[in-house]
């Protein structure tokens, strides 16, 4: 299992990445203090990815954190988990973003595409954080 941690400064949030097998994510999940994981590994059963929202009641240190799994590193599923995070973040603190304010959403999915993929090439084996309250 490799895993990269992100902090973003200005939603304040983690960002956690996780490329291997299913049930080394949980673990890495429980090992960061996330409660509720029972059924997590029959919901992503089959998954080329998943994007998951644990909210700051869910864990030990208080944190929003999301979370983006992949059994191996894809860029396509990388974009895509990406699409759901930056919906989720948005929807989340109410940046109201559609048609006509595309930008907003675009923006924020490139510059965590580039923020990845670049930590991913600089750290291939990852890079980790223990989280702590923020």
């Amino acid at each position: 299992m490799r895993e990269w941690h992100f902090y973003d400064k200005v939603y304040r949030r983690w960002i956690v990445i996780f490329i291997g097998a299913r049930k080394e994510m949980v673990k890495g999940l429980e090992r960061d203090g996330f409660k509720e994981m029972d059924g997590i590994e029959d919901w992503i059963n089959g998954a080329q990815g998943f994007h998951i929202q644990m909210d700051a009641d869910n864990n030990d240190n208080g944190n929003r954190c999301h979370v983006i799994w992949m059994p191996k590193l894809d860029l396509g599923t990388l974009v895509h988990e990406l699409g759901h995070m930056v919906m989720s973040i948005f929807e989340t603190i109410g940046v109201i973003y559609g048609y006509n304010d595309q930008e907003v959403f675009t923006f924020y999915q490139e510059y965590w595409f580039n923020e990845i993929t670049q930590t991913i090439k600089k750290y291939p084996k990852g890079r980790s954080y223990r989280l702590v309250k923020t």
